[in-house]
């Protein structure tokens, strides 16, 4: 049963001139409390009302939208509930909400499913379709593929996660890093969109960004190989070049064969002054891929450092002759 004090309270509040800032966190919170109390009581939709209230008077009360979610779940308002629990995440609340929120979504979509299978099917299929025009680089039509699985499952994980894909594949980032956030607001531990939104990041030059969902995605999976190459060029444009090099280091130990990676590594090492290594590693970017113009130039830039004219001179002349410029030739 509602306490009556608390009834009075909100009786005396609708006849109250405007609050300042504390006295509307109150506010907030009493309504919330007398949401629980109706909720407890089965009493959903008023339940839901005063939640709605507590919510409007601090929009920020991540544990008013979770307690909101059960009576819009009772109520059959599934969608309602579901969009609850998503924004108890997105306000990156406490670990417990969190954990709260997840089984709340995971329930709720269950439900979902069971009320409209052919919904849950027609969204898998478009998201089929839309993973085979990626595979075609056909990116246009692999972005309206999965935007049609968006439109009919507005909570399709991965059709968010193909499409931001999609975007990635057409330099078009920003909009791609808005469809890996939504995807992460439906599953948190998805450690290919972390990847993902990290590559993104790191084309605007948002390097630090990019590193942490690296990072991410790498506590999420510790076998998770593709990530050190990516982090490694993070690293390396962040000027923190020893990180980069022992990432290129792991990138090498994945794949020996990756010339880029040794490149990669042969320039961190070169601008941090070891220029004798450098050459090692451009040496072997240019053995696994002699149409390397880039690996010409730093070779040529470790060979002047290290008093070898005549050797930087000749890989410059190579890396002119595969279209590289020399912005200082080695005289």
């Amino acid at each position: 049963m509602v306490n009556k004090n608390t009834i009075l309270f909100f009786i005396v509040l609708a006849l109250a001139g405007p609050m300042d800032a504390v006295q509307a966190q109150q506010t907030a919170k009493e309504w919330f409390d007398l949401g629980k109390a109706q909720s407890d009581a089965r009493k959903d939709e008023e339940a839901i009302q005063s939640f709605s209230k507590a919510i409007a008077i601090d929009p920020g009360f991540a544990e008013a939208y979770l307690k909101r979610s059960s009576p819009y779940y009772r109520a059959k308002k599934l969608n309602e509930a579901l969009a609850d629990c998503m924004k108890v995440k997105e306000l990156q609340a406490s670990r417990s909400l969190i954990a709260s929120a997840d089984f709340c979504i995971g329930l709720t979509r269950m439900e979902i499913e069971k009320k409209s299978p052919n919904i849950v099917k027609e969204a898998d299929t478009l998201y089929e379709i839309g993973n085979d025009w990626l595979d075609k680089k056909k990116y246009a039509d692999a972005f309206k593929s999965y935007s049609a699985c968006i439109a009919v499952d507005p909570n399709h994980r991965d059709c968010y996660n193909g499409r931001g894909l999609a975007n990635q594949k057409q330099k078009k980032h920003s909009e791609a890093i808005l469809d890996f956030n939504k995807a992460i607001s439906l599953s948190s531990n998805y450690p290919q969109v972390y990847f993902n939104r990290g590559k993104s990041y790191a084309a605007l030059d948002k390097n630090s960004e990019a590193i942490t969902d690296f990072n991410k995605a790498l506590s999420l999976d510790a076998e998770f190989e593709e990530v050190y190459y990516e982090r490694a060029e993070a690293y390396f444009y962040a000027n923190k070049l020893p990180e980069a090099v022992a990432d290129f280091n792991e990138a090498i130990e994945v794949d020996p064969e990756d010339s880029f990676a040794y490149s990669g590594r042969a320039e961190a090492l070169r601008l941090m002054g070891k220029n004798a290594e450098a050459v090692t590693d451009f040496s072997k970017a240019i053995a696994l891929d002699d149409q390397d113009g880039l690996a010409f130039t730093g070779r040529a830039k470790a060979y002047c450092q290290l008093g070898k004219k005549s050797m930087a001179q000749a890989d410059e002349k190579s890396a002119m002759a595969l279209g590289e410029s020399i912005d200082e030739p080695c005289n």
